[in-house]
């Protein structure tokens, strides 16, 4: 399998797909264009990648609620998103992701479980590597 990154802009419908061929230098990236994956530290090393990207509109895929159990996390969520925001604040963090953990049952391809999160988090930006 070719590996690929999928991603959904907040509030947007269709899915960009960016399937990767190889890594390329900077200069090329720069010249001709590509994706790329940058760390959260600004030493580390930055990936260039070529390919080419399509978009799509998914067809809308309902995965049985019985198959993914949400965590939710309400006030522990909460309680990691307001400690982010201070270390912001505090200059302790320049960049940071909290996320919420999600487990399934059964036989889900991870292309049902990105379609899903994008369906269920219309407002964030979700992407899924491959």
């Amino acid at each position: 399998m070719n590996n690929f990154i999928a991603y959904r802009k907040p509030g947007k419908h269709c899915i960009s797909q960016f399937n990767i061929q190889r890594e390329i230098s900077e200069l090329e990236f720069l010249e001709f264009g590509g994706f790329v994956m940058a760390p959260f530290n600004k030493l580390g090393r930055k990936i260039y990648l070529k390919g080419n990207e399509t978009e799509f509109v998914p067809n809308h895929i309902s995965v049985e609620n019985s198959a993914i159990k949400r965590y939710n996390g309400g006030s522990e969520y909460k309680a990691a998103i307001n400690n982010a925001i201070n270390d912001i604040a505090n200059n302790e963090l320049q960049k940071v992701v909290v996320s919420k953990q999600i487990q399934f049952e059964g036989r889900l391809s991870y292309m049902e479980i990105f379609l899903d999160l994008a369906e269920t988090h219309k407002k964030e930006f979700v992407y899924i590597f491959v």
